[in-house]
């Protein structure tokens, strides 16, 4: 386990020594965060399959408003084929492309912060 030694705040930015060992490195906290992902998907997964009362393999609009009722107002948006249920993998592509507009929008959020810190050469 990791401890902290020292913990001081200057400015609002944290700075702390470790006793004994490093922190985590980038590859293991990429490890941590694909297994807290596969473990969020297998509980919508099983969410997904317990709302399906019909065993269709896909959630009508009704099964979404009472298993999944976040997914209910991006019905449409999720249902790419329009055949009125919303499959697992429907979901999948939904959720991939929020997280990449996120994801996007985050970056240029990032790029406008660090455009706005670098002192203009006159």
């Amino acid at each position: 386990m990791y401890r902290w030694i020292l913990f001081v705040v200057f400015g609002g930015v944290a700075f702390g020594v470790w006793a004994g060992r490093m922190p985590p490195s980038f590859t293991a906290r990429d490890t941590l965060f694909a297994r807290r992902q596969a473990l969020f998907e297998n509980r919508d997964k099983n969410r997904f399959y317990q709302a399906d009362r019909d065993g269709s393999g896909g959630l009508s609009l009704g099964e979404v408003a009472r298993g999944m009722p976040e997914l209910a107002q991006a019905f449409k948006q999720i249902d790419s084929n329009q055949d009125g249920e919303i499959t697992w993998p429907e979901i999948q592509r939904y959720r991939r492309g929020a997280w990449q507009v996120r994801d996007r929008a985050m970056t240029a959020r990032h790029q406008l912060i660090m455009r706005r810190d670098v002192p203009s050469a006159r």
